[in-house]
């Protein structure tokens, strides 16, 4: 990780164009050995629960500490900052590496280390923040989405996210007896981020559709179109994100309800 921090690009103007991109390239080139790091969690390589807690905990506690470097340049930057090609890749990468860690060694594991609400929080901030680019965006276009730019990587950006917070309400373990301090964690931390999941979407899908209807297309039709873009597999993993906070996802599903 700390060779990773070194070649990163990151928001440096400064750099020629040459070494920016033999850069952009290493920093891919480590990422992607970070996330075959991340798939493995078992098997005789670990000499015990301790030393794979603390491996899970060595590339979670990397993982954050560039994704939270990201946040902190866009937030110094503000709605000014260019979403660069490598930017864009890299965050890809940050939140399908903790996917992976959330999949392959779940909460149970996780749950233990010291990192873990730090996790949920950085899981949280950095899915609002795509969220409502994403929602800027498609009100910048007033809903036409074939003028938009930056949506796509966001889009899978906040699927990994989605995928990662469904890997960890699934877990079969959050029932036990033990597991009453990670489910508060995970209810008061990365739950909200359902509210605003919601909100986004809804606006964003009420603003594509406008659009189209503008244009004459048949109102069926576009919603069976804009239901083929991935929104079912999309909303069954925002369920699961959901269900982390029953009572506040209800309150959230009937304030809407109201306004319609």
């Amino acid at each position: 990780f700390r060779v990773y921090t070194a070649v990163r690009v990151g928001n440096q103007n400064s750099l020629p164009r040459s070494l920016e991109e033999k850069r952009g390239r290493m920093a891919h080139q480590l990422r992607q050995l970070l996330l075959q790091l991340s798939s493995i969690a078992g098997g005789t390589i670990f000499a015990g629960e301790n030393e794979r807690g603390a491996y899970a905990g060595f590339l979670l506690e990397g993982c954050l500490d560039a994704l939270e470097t990201i946040l902190t340049e866009n937030q110094q930057q503000g709605l000014s900052t260019e979403e660069s090609d490598f930017m864009c890749a890299e965050v890809i990468d940050l939140v399908t590496m903790l996917n992976r860690l959330a999949t392959n060694f779940r909460v149970q594991t996780l749950s233990q280390l010291p990192s873990f609400p730090r996790f949920l929080s950085a899981m949280a901030m950095v899915g609002k923040w795509l969220l409502e680019g994403s929602l800027s965006e498609c009100e910048r276009v007033q809903g036409d989405i074939e003028c938009s730019e930056g949506l796509g990587w966001k889009y899978e950006a906040v699927s990994q996210i989605l995928q990662c917070s469904e890997a960890m309400s699934d877990d079969y373990w959050l029932v036990s007896g033990d597991a009453q301090t990670a489910s508060d964690n995970l209810a008061n931390v990365l739950a909200p981020l359902y509210g605003h999941y919601i909100a986004c979407r809804v606006r964003m899908s009420s603003l594509e559709e406008h659009y189209l209807t503008q244009q004459g297309e048949d109102l069926d039709e576009i919603r069976e179109m804009i239901w083929e873009f991935g929104v079912e597999e999309e909303m069954v993993s925002a369920a699961s994100l959901g269900r982390l906070n029953i009572s506040a996802s209800l309150s959230t599903m009937a304030g809407m309800f109201q306004q319609c």
